[in-house]
């Protein structure tokens, strides 16, 4: 039981990007409910605000991106 909560946690960790909370392309290939989810987004223009808000400022962006899917 202990081992099994464990290798849950561990799972969580792995799935899930640390800074923005969103889940990372391994999780999505697990998941059955995307398994026929196909698609492309465009941020163009994520860099430069990336670039001008430093990184705390691209992970709120993608955090709420990400919330938003």
């Amino acid at each position: 039981r202990r081992l099994r909560a464990e290798n849950a946690k561990l799972q969580k960790q792995v799935d899930m990007d640390a800074r923005t909370g969103i889940k990372g392309p391994a999780a999505y290939d697990r998941d059955k409910a995307n398994a026929g989810a196909v698609g492309a987004i465009d941020l163009t223009l994520f860099k430069a605000y990336n670039t001008l808000f430093r990184n705390a400022g691209g992970d709120a962006v993608l955090a709420a991106f990400g919330e938003a899917m």
